[in-house]
């Protein structure tokens, strides 16, 4: 009777046991801390380097309070998933932290002294229904001694792949009080504008310099004097508008002294563009261009004249059509940044996945230059230069038609280093003497420097607009909290880039951490092979539209536009307007299927086949031990 049964019955048996024993590994496994197989290709869940070494080598006791109400999980089960996932991070924390981290779990309850404690501090309650009251789900990091508090107000799910950043920042923050400084030049509002708000626009910081204030104590310079006052480690210049020799004197003597700098240049300013286009025409003292050239140039480097770096092959794809009607296009100008281009070989790329780089220029660097020009980021030999005059009415058609490669790779960001002569051959400049004041007081700039006393350490990149917010992050209001989601990493390239400069290498791993949004390389080429095949017959199309519709308004004007018969042309014309459009969606159409065919096949490659081949191993293995069962009781 048992041969029976496990002849007939004895492979369902082993389906059976394999699952139930799947489920328990994973019980147990989830109540152990650390044990864990992480599979992802960016391991998400795992711990990076960085933490691991923030937290491991924590001086003084950290106590992390979690606020978490589960009437909160039980009304919306996605946030009880991720309170799972917090929770278990911060296990992980405990653990790596060898036991200089404390991690207190509590339910805030309506008018209990865990809510007062959670309203002192900061956390953001959130009404689940009319009854008044409200949910907590966040937590506040105190180093041992000290009164200062980081906090995270409520958790955003859709932060939830930047979770490990976010704690171990707090973590980072709470422990190193003393913060590098850094002045901030620049002729862009990126503290916020106040113009903005006399219109009624909130005047919000850049996301970007947001960022950077949880590391950084960033000071706005905007003149020798408060440069000298601020006395920064590192200067942050972005997009320069116009200096006085004074200020120059002094940018130029805080490099040759060793001083360290991060410069946004720009040929192509498109913030300043559509603003001076606007209504307002307000501009806020914003150039057209930026350079820096009464510094650069006489050291040897300069940004390519008068032209904009486009390339096909790495252009973000837009929509070049009218209306409610789409035709994907590269738009060469808007540079999209991948590690294929990177020099991952320095610290402050390797991390990094993507950037937009709208209208960048192209760094060069003279024969016979102090410096050493070391390319962080670079185009292929399909880039070419374009006047910027082109991109007043951008028009991604026509520059497609007049594309020309050039043939070699533009350098969009470098860093350089080296040692320079003062631009100041004769020392300070004279101070300007306004009639009828008295001479300004002196500033304290030091000994005159006619070289460099320590070898500089500059990263110039040759875009500003990248930092703004609309390029690389999405601004979201919760409850009056602004939250940013980043889907590039500009931002994160920015902070990469002042944690090199000031000598500090434990976050950059952990800030570049993925966001989960990959891109689909193989559907990338893909789609732009078929821009390439149909580009050509749409041009043709769209052009040929455009006649028509022409042609169709001249008929329906007052003399019939001169035609014998308007009815019987403007019927013909309409056939051929109808056709015309038939034929373009028609190629749209084509240029499409062959992406949908391939996302339809790497979904099922994705979800389908992998559950398919291991149920089919279960119900081998479960044939071949039934068999070898039954052979052995022969």
């Amino acid at each position: 009777m048992m041969r029976v049964s496990q002849r007939k019955g004895g492979w369902v048996a082993a389906i059976v046991f394999a699952v139930i024993g799947f489920v328990l590994v994973n019980a147990l496994a989830s109540r152990v801390t650390g044990v864990r197989l992480d599979l992802t290709q960016d391991r998400l869940y795992t711990l990076s380097e960085g933490s691991e070494n923030i937290l491991g080598s924590l001086s003084v006791p950290v106590t992390i309070d979690l606020y978490y109400s589960r009437e909160l999980g039980n009304e919306i089960p996605q946030y009880a998933t991720f309170a799972a996932r917090v929770q278990d991070m911060l296990r992980e924390f405990e653990a790596a932290s060898r036991g200089q981290l404390t991690v207190n779990l509590l339910n805030p309850e309506p008018f209990s002294e865990i809510e007062d404690a959670a309203v002192e501090n900061g956390l953001q309650g959130v009404p689940l229904d009319d009854s008044g009251d409200v949910v907590y789900f966040g937590l506040t990091v105190q180093a041992d001694g000290s009164e200062d508090i980081a906090s995270v107000p409520f958790f955003q799910t859709d932060r939830e792949t930047f979770l490990e950043y976010d704690l171990t920042k707090l973590v980072w923050q709470v422990t190193n009080p003393e913060q590098p400084v850094v002045g901030v030049i620049s002729s862009k509002p990126v503290f916020g504008n106040p113009l903005a708000a006399m219109r009624g626009d909130a005047p919000d910081p850049w996301f970007a310099l947001v960022q950077a204030q949880d590391f950084f104590d960033l000071r706005y310079v905007t003149s020798a004097e408060t440069l000298v006052e601020a006395n920064p480690d590192i200067l942050l210049i972005i997009h320069p508008g116009e200096m006085d020799e004074m200020f120059l004197y002094s940018i130029d003597q805080f490099l040759l002294r060793g001083g360290r700098a991060m410069v946004f240049l720009d040929p192509w300013n498109e913030t300043f563009v559509a603003a001076s286009t606007a209504a307002a025409g307000i501009t806020g003292g914003m150039t057209e261009r930026s350079d820096l050239a009464s510094l650069l140039d006489r050291w040897g480097v300069s940004l390519l004249d008068n032209a904009v770096i486009g390339d096909r092959e790495m252009a973000r794809v837009v929509n070049a059509g009218r209306g409610t009607e789409v035709i994907a296009t590269p738009y060469s100008p808007w540079v999209v940044v991948k590690p294929g281009a990177m020099n991952l070989e320095d610290a402050i790329m390797a991390p990094i996945q993507e950037l937009l780089m709208p209208s960048p220029g192209a760094l060069e660097i003279a024969e016979g230059s102090g410096l050493t020009l070391t390319p962080l980021i670079i185009t292929t030999d399909q880039a070419m230069a374009i006047d910027p005059e082109e991109l007043r009415v951008p028009d991604p058609m026509r520059l497609n038609e007049n594309y020309a490669p050039g043939g070699i790779g533009q350098v969009l960001a470098a860093r350089l280093s080296g040692e320079v002569e003062s631009n100041f051959v004769d020392g300070a400049p004279q101070p300007v003497l306004e009639p009828g004041k008295a001479p300004p007081e002196p500033i304290a700039f030091g000994p005159h420097l006619a070289r460099s006393e320590a070898p500089m350490n500059m990263i110039v990149v040759t875009d500003a607009d990248m930092l703004e917010d609309p390029y690389w992050t999405n601004i979201q209001n919760f409850f009056g909290q602004r939250v940013a989601v980043p889907v590039l990493d500009n931002g994160t390239f920015l902070v990469n880039a002042l944690e090199n400069l000031n000598g500090s290498s434990d976050l950059l791993s952990l800030r570049a951490r993925r966001t989960g949004q990959r891109s689909f390389e193989v559907i990338d080429a893909l789609r732009f092979e078929a821009e390439e095949q149909f580009r050509a017959q749409q041009q043709s199309l769209t052009r040929q539209l455009d006649e028509v519709q022409a042609e169709l308004a001249g008929l329906q004007s007052p003399n019939g536009g001169g035609v014998e018969d308007p009815d019987a042309a403007m019927e013909s014309i309409t056939k051929e307007l109808l056709e015309t459009r038939r034929n373009l969606r028609e190629v749209n159409r084509n240029l499409r299927q062959d992406i949908e065919d391939l996302e339809t096949n790497l979904r099922f490659l994705n979800i389908g086949l992998i559950p398919i081949l291991v149920t089919l191993f279960a119900i081998g293995l479960g044939i071949y031990r039934t068999r070898q069962r039954n052979a052995a009781a022969r």
